[in-house]
């Protein structure tokens, strides 16, 4: 019997020992790090980031769907723009960054019912467990900072 999905994706965290998840039968979950990130998690159907998911079947194929996007939503080439009105989220933007280095519209999903008359609020949400090396390559673990490739503060005389 072939490996899970979920199964799958837990061998591929486990490559990186500097990631935490949580995993309890079908369900896997890497949570945000901070407050500047959100969950990534897959139930055994659907790939959640917070408001904004994605489903898949359960084939060969789907499985490297899930493998991606889940592997997306934790890089620091995906980012998550959520809309909220008067403090309730109601609209979930998923950007991925382009090689050019501008953030583009990857998928959306909305509210159809919301308090459009309240105040918007604009929240952005990026993960940086893993760095992509190009968009469309594989995914690297993030490198400890160098302290030496720090550039040097600079003097200027008047």
């Amino acid at each position: 019997m072939s490996a899970s999905i979920t199964d799958r994706l837990e061998d591929k965290l486990k490559q990186f020992p500097n990631i935490r998840y949580e995993r309890s039968g079908d369900y896997i979950c890497v949570p945000a790090t901070d407050g500047s990130g959100f969950p990534v998690s897959y139930d055994g159907e659907t790939v959640s980031y917070t408001g904004w998911h994605e489903h898949f079947g359960d084939d060969d194929e789907s499985a490297e769907g899930v493998e991606n996007c889940f592997g997306f939503g934790i890089s620091d080439c995906c980012r998550l723009v959520i809309l909220k009105k008067g403090g309730a989220a109601y609209s979930w933007t998923v950007e991925e960054l382009s090689e050019e280095g501008n953030w583009e519209v990857y998928s959306k999903t909305a509210l159809l019912f919301y308090a459009f008359w309240r105040r918007t609020t604009r929240v952005v949400l990026q993960n940086h467990h893993r760095r992509r090396k190009k968009i469309t390559s594989e995914i690297t673990p993030s490198p400890p900072p160098d302290p030496a490739s720090s550039p040097a503060p600079s003097s200027s005389a008047s």
